[in-house]
């Protein structure tokens, strides 16, 4: 079978616009659209909206703005634009005519290769701080995309909160080498991605259980900064490590209201639970501060006025 990128490569040299529909991040091609070539006609839409599209990806050198408008028009699924590098005029007028946002036509195959990077079914994760907050919704997310969830968490306590939720391996930060535990499950193959949001104290150990190509995500720091190391030290493994911040992911309006989309649908879907830990008055916020700082807290809380 052909990759996502082969097909989607070899549809758009033969001029066509491809439509692809999202089951978990896993990307599956249910056509392409018929009759762009009439600038998006009503049997083209109509295609389009039997598919039911998460993406609908037009070459609008080939197909002309007006298809853009039409398909954005009629809300079938979002449009992204296929447009030459560089040409910022082309992409201006692209979400003019509402495109949701421009894939550039030299950097097609990076951009799909990044937006497109899937969960294995079965596949081991590691997830820090599973019981926090983030931590909790990414367990449930995970579980949905069809991983197996390894989650480190602070008492006995919460390991029974996230096996609840999900989670197939819960280990205990303070009972014995979490990292030994973690290469005894991935039976000394360690794990493909490790989202740490604790940082200082675990960033060491989450590169040490990484499977070779595997990748470190460092998305916070609730035991301090990652300390400086050796760039020599991924080198063995081919190991790569990312410090990403939410703010540069949804800079542009297109990107916020896609992640948003995805989020309150597998909320609405129940997917995914949000669990408020607590609820505190904004005159207690000193307390609340404390009680996220001894850790006593397993989810989100709500502060009201």
């Amino acid at each position: 079978m052909r990759s996502t990128i082969d097909y989607v490569s070899s549809s758009l040299a033969k001029g066509g616009d491809v439509v692809l529909r999202a089951l978990h991040h896993e990307m599956d091609i249910e056509g392409e659209v018929d009759g762009l070539a009439n600038g998006g006609d009503e049997q083209a839409c109509a295609r389009a909206a039997e598919l039911r599209p998460d993406v609908i990806l037009i070459d609008i050198e080939a197909r002309g703005l007006e298809a853009v408008a039409r398909l954005a028009a009629h809300g079938a699924a979002p449009v992204l634009a296929l447009a030459p590098a560089g040409d910022a005029a082309m992409r201006m007028r692209a979400i003019r005519a509402g495109a949701r946002g421009v894939v550039h036509k030299d950097d097609t195959p990076a951009t799909l290769r990044k937006a497109l990077r899937k969960v294995q079914e079965g596949e081991l994760i590691l997830i820090h701080a599973a019981a926090g907050g983030v931590g909790q919704i990414m367990v449930q997310w995970g579980k949905a995309l069809g991983a197996n969830i390894i989650g480190t968490v602070g008492s006995d306590a919460k390991a029974k909160l996230v096996a609840k939720l999900g989670c197939d391996f819960p280990l205990v930060y303070t009972k014995g080498n979490w990292v030994e535990k973690v290469m005894e499950i991935t039976e000394g193959k360690g794990v493909p991605v490790v989202y740490d949001s604790v940082g200082k104290t675990t960033f060491m150990g989450s590169l040490d259980c990484l499977s070779p190509m595997g990748h470190a995500i460092n998305y916070g720091t609730a035991s301090g900064p990652v300390e400086p190391f050796p760039l020599q030290r991924l080198h063995k493994k081919s190991l790569t490590v990312t410090r990403p911040t939410l703010a540069t992911y949804i800079a542009s309006r297109s990107d916020l209201e896609a992640a948003s989309n995805a989020f309150f649908k597998v909320l609405r879907e129940g997917t995914v639970k949000v669990p408020v830990a607590g609820r505190y008055k904004l005159k207690d916020m000193v307390k609340a501060h404390k009680d996220l700082e001894s850790r006593k807290i397993a989810g989100a809380l709500v502060v009201e006025p």
